[in-house]
């Protein structure tokens, strides 16, 4: 007998994914990709992306008529997410978007910027184990006249050297950091951890610029406009925005918060006292 399919949809602040899938693949996509906020969608919506299975194969169609075929779930289920993921930064393009991740905590927007590594994820799992709502890992956007974070909750992907730390339930083997060896790693909920903020704009009131260290100190500086300044242009993607808009848009935000540079190993890797101060010394500030 034939599978039926079915759709679901992913909704972040101007932008829309509609996915008609398998029923057989549901709970794996509902389990791997934006797990907090896919909702069903109703059965005359146009998807944006249709998955097809024939032959033991898996084929991923895009509603611009790119298609691809892969051999297993687990690559499908990965290149399904970032392709999602891609559609919805597009969509809100009238976004200051920023290689980041963002907690809330008391609603005070919390951004940590930095480069892959250097604690983002493992920093947002600590904060929303104490009282931080989960907004987003990776990519933060945020609305450019009131600069407040749109959520944007993707769910968490654990590299190798973080599942020790973590009760790891599913595995799925995807490529990280553009290697061409493929390394396992898992797509988590960040509902595991943490309440998440799935729709409430929150204001910028702190960011931090992540950089990693190798001994267990941790040491959090302020820092001027300028080098703030300077460091949000190179951590925005936004292709749309000509470069003087985009230094009066990051001007504006390093007036409306307090900026620092956070210094520190992993965060998750700490011992509980040690864990505890990051944490209080973050609420703090």
């Amino acid at each position: 007998m034939k599978d039926s399919k079915t759709k679901r949809s992913i909704a972040i602040g101007e932008g829309k994914a509609v996915i008609q899938t398998p029923r057989i693949l549901v709970e794996k996509i509902e389990s791997t990709v934006f797990s907090a906020i896919i909702e069903k969608e109703s059965t005359d919506s146009e998807p944006d992306f249709t998955i097809n299975i024939k032959n033991g194969q898996y084929s991923l169609n895009q509603s611009d008529s790119s298609r691809i075929v892969v051999e297993n779930q687990p690559e499908l289920l990965f290149e399904l997410e970032w392709r999602i993921v891609d559609l919805l930064v597009n969509a809100n393009k009238n976004f200051l978007q920023l290689h980041s991740a963002a907690m809330d905590y008391e609603k005070q927007g919390y951004l940590f910027i930095g480069e892959g590594g250097s604690g983002k994820t493992s920093l947002s799992i600590l904060l929303g184990k104490n009282g931080f709502k989960f907004i987003s890992d990776e990519i933060g956007i945020l609305e450019i006249n009131k600069y407040q974070l749109q959520p944007f909750p993707r769910n968490l992907i654990i590299k190798p050297y973080l599942t020790k730390y973590m009760d790891i339930e599913e595995e799925l083997t995807i490529p990280i950091d553009g290697q061409k060896d493929k390394v396992e790693a898992y797509f988590v909920s960040p509902e595991k951890y943490t309440t998440i903020e799935k729709s409430n704009k929150i204001s910028v009131d702190k960011i931090f610029f992540l950089s990693a260290k190798d001994d267990q100190t941790c040491k959090i500086n302020k820092i001027g406009d300028v080098e703030a300044v300077n460091r949000l242009l190179y951590f925005s993607f936004n292709k749309s925005f000509h470069s003087d808009k985009m230094l009066s848009i990051v001007s504006g935000l390093v007036e409306e918060a307090e900026t620092y540079k956070l210094e520190l190993s992993n965060p998750l890797g700490k011992n509980h006292e040690q864990q505890s101060q990051l944490v209080e010394k973050i609420k703090q500030l």
